[in-house]
């Protein structure tokens, strides 16, 4: 007999596939079986769009009763954009509801609907796999605010620039395609100022698979010191600027091409992080990933808001006392103050070694 764990994690490949299109919704993803035979499989594909459980109703090859579903979160039994998706459930005859976490939104009551339809429901089956792929959504549910991921390319010393400011390229352009697929699975990217003014970034997703929207680009850049003619100057660009000596003339020309110009209150000068994610929560952003530099993720480091690492080194050697390093914070005061990193990964892409880990969360320091 076919597992649960087997079926449930079809379910998950599905979800992943949604990547920052849902947002600020979370991927999710479903398959509906029978006598150990997949009937149906589907996947929220876009912000609006039908939930993955009417989805995979929807392309069943038979009839469902009696039926099983996986689905990678629990089912929806309100109205918004769509129908309650339990109501689906029920009137498709599914007999058994699995799914692997339960919402964190107190608005979801999806297994106390079904419990009371007579759906039988199991819950918790390959509930890390699930929490993966929803990890922006939980964040966002419970803490109110973006996830935050920082990620960086680095020499095997730590630099991820040469003390001349040049970063192109410390990584083979495999893990390059890594970290832009990395890009389009969240809804917001982040740079500073001098990284606009070293690399003149686009910023934009450029793979064709798989598929996904440009991220909102947000920029810190508290003296507006970066060019208008800056490529990343334009439509789908969030300026976040200092409120102190604020250039009216040069945020009007930005934002003529298209860019959204905020102005901020600094703590001493410095834009601070709860602030950067408050806005981007008002924008309904659920993920936002620091691409650089190391100024802008100090800042969150220091303020604890940092929830996800991924490092990516290139096999060299940079040296360089006045090369930047990742996180350019006022740091720790000791090992036992630094963040500890928790479900570490390690694996090569090419020439390329990648560090991944989640952010203990005991050691924000905010």
């Amino acid at each position: 007999m076919i597992s649960d764990s087997y079926f449930m994690s079809k379910a998950v490949e599905l979800g992943r596939k949604g990547m920052n299109r849902t947002s600020p919704n979370p991927r999710v993803g479903c398959v509906i079986v029978k006598d150990g035979k997949i009937l149906g499989k589907g996947y929220h594909r876009y912000f609006g769009g039908e939930h993955a459980e009417i989805n995979a109703i929807e392309n069943a090859s038979e009839d469902l009763t009696g039926s099983v579903m996986y689905v990678t979160l629990e089912p929806c039994s309100h109205q918004g954009k769509t129908p309650p998706c339990v109501e689906r459930i029920i009137k498709a005859n599914i007999g058994k509801v699995v799914f692997a976490l339960s919402d964190p939104d107190p608005g979801i009551e999806g297994e106390k609907r079904l419990k009371g339809a007579g759906v039988d429901v199991k819950t918790g089956v390959l509930e890390e796999a699930a929490r993966e792929i929803t990890a922006d959504y939980l964040i966002y549910k419970t803490k109110k605010r973006p996830m935050v991921t920082l990620k960086s390319a680095l020499s095997w010393d730590g630099k991820i620039a040469s003390f001349t400011g040049k970063s192109q390229w410390i990584t083979g352009p495999q893990a390059r395609e890594f970290a832009m697929k990395m890009r389009g699975e969240h809804s917001a990217v982040m740079v500073g100022a001098r990284t606009v003014l070293n690399d003149d970034p686009a910023l934009t997703y450029r793979l064709k698979e798989p598929g996904a929207r440009d991220p909102l680009r947000v920029i810190l850049d508290g003296n507006l010191s970066i060019p208008e003619e800056s490529q990343i100057i334009g439509k789908n660009t969030l300026i976040i600027a200092a409120d102190g000596d604020f250039k009216e003339d040069k945020a009007k020309i930005m934002e003529d091409k298209g860019a959204r110009v905020i102005r901020v209150e600094t703590d001493k000068g410095v834009i601070t992080a709860h602030k950067v994610l408050e806005i981007l929560y008002s924008h309904d952003i659920s993920s936002v990933m620091i691409e650089g530099g190391g100024q802008t993720a100090g800042i969150f480091l220091d303020e604890g808001f940092i929830d996800r690492v991924v490092f990516i080194h290139g096999p060299c050697l940079m040296g360089g006392r006045e090369a930047p390093t990742a996180c350019d914070a006022k740091g720790a005061s000791g090992p036992e103050k630094a963040a500890k990193l928790i479900n570490k990964k390690y694996f090569e892409i090419g020439e390329d070694l990648i560090m991944q880990a989640e952010v203990e969360e005991k050691c924000s320091r905010v």
